[in-house]
């Protein structure tokens, strides 16, 4: 009889990676200047931990945007995990369920960013929109104004009331590939702009729900992960 696999944070090397598997509210400091926490902005946007469903025991977390009549431009409710390391070729990837499609307009899944002390940043967005998720890329600088460009479309959508493993990978250098992932399946990858290489740059992934005042969404996240790929 197989052995039951290694929760998702057992199994990766510390060496190279950092993971938050909920079972604590956060952290800040540690191997690879490591941080994680929850956070929700603006009306009725929520992040809780959940006991109920979760990939790794004790909790996950849920977030969620629910009906409001407040004039708001955005709200979000996104469990995050960051690191300043200098790893050039990087994997985020998080369990994922989706309770509630997001209804009543488009809103943001995720996103994997890095950025310098220089005011450079470039952020990876998986934009949601009646089910269907696009990969888009925001470039900015501190000299001139940001751009947005669409890099692919995921190739089926992400199921709903099931667990499963959604991983972005990144290659800032040589052929600059980003790759999405479903449960290991890829679901579609394009080029993107490069990076400068520096010693160190900051790198964050988050996970959870972004949208506008009328957007209405549900998911359960558990086991984020920032890996260093060879």
């Amino acid at each position: 009889m197989d052995a039951p696999p290694l929760p998702v944070c057992s199994s990766l090397d510390a060496s190279n990676s950092v993971c938050w598997d909920l079972s604590s509210d956060g952290f800040d400091g540690g191997p690879h200047g490591a941080s994680a926490s929850a956070f929700a902005s603006g009306a009725e946007s929520f992040v809780q931990f959940s006991t109920d469903l979760f990939q790794s025991a004790p909790r996950g977390g849920r977030a969620s945007l629910v009906s409001t009549l407040a004039p708001v431009d955005s709200r979000s409710a996104l469990f995050s995990i960051g690191a300043r390391v200098g790893w050039r070729k990087v994997r985020f990837s998080s369990s994922l369920y989706i309770e509630e499609w997001p209804a009543n307009g488009a809103g943001n899944l995720g996103t994997l960013s890095f950025s310098d002390d220089g005011g450079i940043s470039k952020t990876l967005e998986l934009k949601v929109e009646f089910g269907r998720v696009r990969v888009l890329e925001q470039i900015a600088e501190a000299s001139g104004p940001s751009r947005t460009v669409s890099l692919f479309d995921f190739s089926s959508r992400i199921p709903t009331k099931e667990w499963v493993r959604l991983a972005l990978e990144v290659e800032l250098d040589r052929d600059r590939i980003v790759r999405a992932t479903l449960d290991g399946n890829e679901m579609g990858r394009g080029e993107s702009s490069g990076f400068p290489r520096l010693p160190e740059h900051k790198i964050f992934g988050s996970i959870g729900i972004v949208g506008n005042m009328g957007l209405i969404a549900s998911v359960l996240v558990d086991d984020l992960a920032l890996e260093q790929l060879p």
